[in-house]
This record gives C-alpha cells, structure tokens and sequence, in this order.
C-alpha cells in the first residue's frame, strides 16, 4: 500500500486541531485499514475522532502505527512510502535516491486500530455550515463553568447552532439535523482548518449521528464529536431582545464595514481594546486599550443612523466580529440591553461595556472611509434628440457597474488571502 507523505501530513496538521492535542500530548494511536473501495487513516482522543478517506484499489490488512512513528515518517525525505503488515510487525519502506529504507513498528491491530463512529444516516447541509461551525466555536468558551459553555448545542426541532462565552451569543439558523432533540457537542478549533474549507467547496457537507456521536462528513475528512451529557446549555430564548426594542439603529454600509474590520483590533475581547461608538451628525468610531485615549477617529462615511443620537462603548472584539459573520446593522438600546445585530440566518448579541463612555479628545486624527468614485457624466450637448440623455444615463450605469464588479472582485482576493493566512497559521501549529 502506497502511503502520500503529503496527504500523511496533512492528516496530522488536521488531527492536532482537530483532537485538540497538545505538544505534551503522546498522541493517538493512527489506524490504517481498507473498506470496500477506500483506504481509510483513523485516529482519536479523548473521544473524538477524524478519518480520511481515499478511494481506489489496495492491499492492505489492518493495522496501526503509533503518534510517535508518524512524527518520524514525516520526518523523512520521501514522497511516497509502502506501508505493510508482516506477522506482528507494521513496516515502511521508503526510497531516497534509490536507497530503500525500512521501519518496524508493534502492532495490535485487533485492539488499538481506531473503528470510526457509524452515522446511522446523513443529511446534506447548506455549504455554510463548516464557517457557521468555525464561528460558533470562536464564540464558545475555553472553560466550563456551571454552565456547558464550552459547547454547541444544536438544536433538532428549530435547526440552530448555538454558542455562547457568557459575555456574547451567536444563534445561526437553517441546518437540518438529523434528530428531533437538543445535543450538545464540545466545540473545535479544527473548523478553521484549511483542507476542510477546499473539501466543502469541492463535495458539500453533511451531518450524521452515531449513538455517541455527532459525525460530520466533508468531502474525504468526516469528523466525530462527543455527545455531551453532564452539564447543561444556558436558556436563550429569553435573551434575545426584539427589534422593537432597539432605540437606535446603526446600518453599516458593507463598503465600511470592510473598512472598520481592517482597523479595528483583530483580537480576542479579552485584551480589553476598547471601541466608542458616537452616533450623532456623523457614524465615528474611535479605538484604545483600557485607560488610554484614542489617537484616531474612523468615520463611516456611508453608514447611517435611525433613531435618537448616542454614544456607547465595547469591546472592540466583538464589533470586529461583524465583518466575519457578514453582519451589518446595530441595534442598541439601554444600558440593560445587549448590542444585537442580526440578519435572517443568524443573530449575534453581545453586552455594551456599562457607564460613561470616554470623551472624545479634543486632538484626534480623523480618517473617512472612501466614498464610492461616482461615474462622470458626459458633457451635455444641446440637441432636440431626448435619445442623448438616454444614452448619458446608460453610460453611468455601466461605469458604476464597472466599478461594482472591481470591487467585487477585490473582495474575492481578500478572502483567498485571508484563507492563505489560515493555512500559514496551520502549518506553524504542525511544525510546532
């Protein structure tokens, strides 16, 4: 069986952040085995699981390989690596320069080959669901309290993926589940990883549920996570504030909201940045750590306001969150109620930081985000014919139009960059 050290790396990139393993961590057992059509790699820790899939023809009895000696696969200079089962013994060989190298490694493959979780069946998912899981996992905590809040809980009968820190809220709507219940199941880093945003563009996703598990199926990767029943989910439905009852409103115009996500602090609430809102002739934000004045004020040029004048202060992390989750208009209202902003397919709500917000300085640099280059109308020539101004009029729309479809596609090359950022960020955690 021939073994793709590419595709052995990849794997193991995807495992860390996926099981959660840590540099302390001895690591899984890595099982190797055929099926059908198909040759699978499985490992697992602390109960949840990652599985590749390759189809084609092979020779393979089952075995395994411990974490250990995958490290020193990678190790080696070779492409391609055969991968045996001699008696009680797994054996690679590999070539460099013509020079055939080989390694044994203990086997039991009866009792440590990890056996991936069986969903009893699977339900296509909208291609969202891998960044709506990612996101819900930014939004879940990194320690357990009395509540479960380092969970999902998706939602069988409403089709929600929910999460929570305590301190903001993302509900995202529109995924059919294959149970009528509410699961909880531990949130991942491994949504952000790379190889499963290709896959999903490539094949879709799907969910499924073993008896123990919630399964996920991306293409050649599925992913299997605990389900969790100690603790419980905090009660939401009462949290959420309606529309009616916002006192003022702030639409961001999607033009500014790229603008303000790439000034705003791309960091985790917990760094204490600060964000003032002021809301009065103009829509002005202005940034700072704790205790310390701002030195520019941003203005959204093309942003408005509904509703009476206000000033408010947050953190500066979850309003950089807007950009991501694609969301674009504020509610606020009293200091009691969270800062919503939502959309038909999701709601995030956070709490505004509570009594006076810092006064603007009176010596501040003022940046304006850019207004959108208005196309130049042709000079007017007097005729009788009412066709010219036609014709003005259909040239200002193309030149707009031209101008749309620019940014637009500037758009596109910022996301692939940001994705290419994601993936670096993926290969230092491997070679770390």
């Amino acid at each position: 069986m021939f073994l793709n050290r590419r595709t052995l790396k990849t794997f193991v990139t995807l495992a860390k952040s996926v099981l959660g393993l840590k540099p302390r961590d001895s690591g899984p057992v890595v099982g190797f085995s055929e099926l059908g059509d198909s040759f699978l790699i499985t490992t697992t820790h602390n109960d949840c699981w990652l599985q590749y899939r390759e189809l084609g023809e092979f020779d393979l009895t089952r075995c395994s390989l411990p974490w250990e000696g995958i490290q020193e696969l990678l190790k080696v200079g070779a492409d391609d690596m055969t991968l045996t089962m001699e008696r009680e013994q797994n054996c690679v060989e590999w070539d460099v320069g013509g020079v055939v190298h080989s390694e044994q490694y203990p086997d039991g493959p009866s009792e440590h080959t990890p056996i991936f979780p069986a969903a009893e069946r699977w339900i296509p998912q909208p291609t969202r669901l891998l960044s709506s899981l990612r996101e819900a996992s930014l939004t879940a905590s990194s320690d357990s309290t009395r509540y479960a809040l380092h969970c999902l809980l998706l939602r069988g009968k409403s089709g929600d993926l929910v999460a929570t820190d305590s301190r903001q809220l993302l509900i995202q709507k529109g995924f059919d589940w294959p149970w009528i219940e509410e699961l909880m199941m531990p949130a991942s880093r491994g949504f952000r990883s790379a190889p499963l945003r290709q896959a999903v563009e490539l094949y879709g996703a799907e969910v499924g549920r073993s008896d123990q598990h919630v399964v996920f199926r991306f293409g050649p990767w599925s992913l299997a996570f605990p389900i969790v029943t100690e603790g419980r989910f905090p009660s939401i439905d009462s949290i959420v504030p309606p529309a009616q009852q916002s006192l003022t409103t702030l639409e961001l115009d999607e033009t500014d909201r790229e603008w303000l996500a790439e000034r705003l602090p791309r960091s985790s609430p917990s760094n204490k940045q600060i964000a003032t809102i002021e809301l009065n002739g103009a829509v002005a934000v202005r940034c700072a750590e704790r205790d310390q004045l701002p030195e520019q004020e941003w203005i959204m040029s093309r942003s408005r306001r509904r509703g009476p004048e206000t000033c408010v202060e947050t953190d500066a992390g979850f309003l950089s969150r807007l950009h991501d989750l694609g969301l674009s208009r504020i509610e606020m209202g009293d200091e009691k109620t969270p800062f919503v902003a939502r959309d038909s397919q999701q709601t995030y709500l956070w709490m505004g930081r509570s009594g006076k917000p810092t006064p603007r300085p009176k010596s501040i640099t003022q940046l304006a985000s850019p207004t959108r280059v208005s196309a130049r109308s042709p000079v007017p020539v007097p005729t009788p014919k009412e066709n010219h101004m036609t014709k003005s009029s259909t040239a200002n729309k193309d030149d707009a139009s031209e101008i749309d479809q620019l940014i637009d596609q500037a758009t596109v090359i910022k996301g692939r960059l940001k994705d290419l950022q994601t993936e670096l960020q993926d290969l230092i955690t491997a070679l770390r």
